[in-house]
């Protein structure tokens, strides 16, 4: 659970991380607000003030949560910004690189707005704003001189300053993509394959354990159980559903404790199944289950002073034969295992079939 906790994605994520962004941003217009100082072109210094104002402000935008107009912001700026440079400076100056530079940065940001429920998409839009912007820029200097005819030193420095923040931007942006994609992945995994109360492993990826096992044909290496807790109902019924979790998980706690060498998982209900490995001759592992039995019975199941203070299992048992299929061994796990309930319950029920 602390694992998926972890790997969520939400709102919280994005705004840190729209926040580190936009921080970005905002010293890179500092530093060309100052070049630009030097260099007495006082247009971007005037537009310099006015992205480094906008983006201060956009920290507002992004602490109430609107990433949706903080996107939006961004990137008009962006492409006004560009555009007018490139117009004051020509196309030697390196600011049309922002502009392809943005488009995959517009279809991630229309993805993650996606995963915190806006329903916006706007990359198509800002997209052609973007292109539209890098045309009317680039017509502009074929048919009128920059406003400011730089020196060539000058002009390729001014290319090769923005072509680093262009760069350094995209390996950041893409090192934070891949971070947040691994995540992404490792969530998708964990709801898929764990258990969300109890954070063991579930049914699904049983399935493919024993589909592993048998693909190799080596199942009669293995042996598994089936646990049931005794009385369940009853206790759910009695005590309530909140401390009937914390059985299941208390429960869980303890098979993980004492099967660490082995795998552990939900079932589904009240029942758990534990595989593990084989080798030891039946006695030892018959020795096992009943020391596990013992261990259960002197475990202190109340919360808080409130609820059961024992809880009982109920279990079968059954070795894995390599004509068997998946079936066929649960079933006579499941069937040793009802043995024992319509008996005594409290006790290890061993499959008996031939």
């Amino acid at each position: 659970m602390k694992e998926r906790a972890k790997n969520y994605i939400g709102v919280g994520f994005v705004k840190r991380y729209s926040r580190r962004i936009n921080t970005v941003l905002l010293l890179i217009h500092l530093m060309m607000l100052f070049l630009y100082k030097y260099l007495h072109i006082s247009e971007l210094v005037v537009a310099n003030i006015f992205s480094v104002t906008v983006y201060g402000l956009l920290y507002i935008a992004i602490n109430k949560k609107r990433f949706s107009l903080y996107i939006r912001c961004c990137y008009l700026e962006i492409s006004v910004y560009m555009c007018y440079a490139t117009i004051c400076l020509g196309t030697r100056s390196g600011f049309l690189l922002y502009c392809m530079s943005c488009i995959p940065i517009l279809y991630y940001s229309d993805y993650m707005g996606r995963k915190i429920g806006s329903k916006k998409k706007l990359a198509n839009i800002y997209s052609a704003v973007s292109i539209g912007s890098f045309y009317i820029a680039v017509l502009w200097n074929i048919y009128h001189k920059p406003l400011y005819l730089l020196d060539d030193k000058i002009s390729y420095g001014t290319l090769l300053l923005n072509a680093f923040f262009v760069f350094s931007f995209l390996v950041v942006f893409m090192n934070a993509n891949d971070h947040i994609l691994l995540r992404s992945e490792q969530s998708i995994y964990a709801q898929a394959n764990e258990d969300e109360l109890t954070g063991l492993r579930n049914r699904a990826y049983l399935y493919k354990h024993v589909d592993e096992i048998y693909f190799k044909e080596t199942a009669h290496n293995y042996w598994l159980f089936i646990a049931d807790i005794d009385d369940f109902k009853h206790i759910n019924d009695t005590y309530g559903h909140v401390y009937g979790d914390y059985v299941l998980k208390k429960l869980a706690h303890e098979l993980q404790l004492f099967f660490k060498d082995d795998t552990v998982y939900r079932w589904g209900g009240e029942e758990f199944v534990v595989i593990g490995d084989a080798k030891g001759d039946f006695t030892n592992i018959s020795n096992r289950l009943a020391d596990f039995m013992n261990y259960i019975h002197m475990t202190d199941f109340s919360q808080d002073g409130k609820g059961k203070s024992n809880v009982t299992v109920t279990i079968g048992v059954a070795f894995g034969r390599d004509e068997d299929n998946y079936d066929e061994w649960f079933s006579r796990a499941d069937h040793a295992l009802y043995e024992g309930k319509k008996g005594t319950k409290d006790c290890i029920c061993f499959d008996k079939t031939k």
